[in-house]
């Protein structure tokens, strides 16, 4: 079978088309050609490679370990904040009554 001779794997009137099912890691070959109202095609052998990369296993941990460390941050300063507006709206303790 020579180049662009088998069934076409998609097909649309628009400027785009969604391709499903692709592999990460697996490199895919596409051709476009266009054709018109009366059906005539073009025969371009112009030949894109696209590949697929594998998703990256270590951005995910990170991004989860500093939301945490934000998360933790945030709740600290909340707290201190907090217990500074507390200590300051007790009044001072008053000396016992005189006798």
């Amino acid at each position: 079978m020579g180049l662009g001779s088998g069934p076409a794997a998609g097909t649309t009137s628009a400027t785009s088309l969604e391709l499903g099912g692709l592999q990460p890691g697996r490199t895919y070959y596409v051709l476009v050609r266009a054709s018109d109202s009366a059906g005539n095609m073009e025969t371009n052998t112009h030949v894109v490679s696209l590949h697929i990369r594998e998703p990256s296993p270590s951005s995910a941990p990170f991004s989860l370990i500093l939301a945490i460390l934000i998360g933790i941050a945030v709740l600290l300063v909340v707290v201190v904040v907090w217990k500074r507006r507390r200590k300051e709206a007790t009044p001072p303790p008053s000396p016992p009554p005189g006798r």
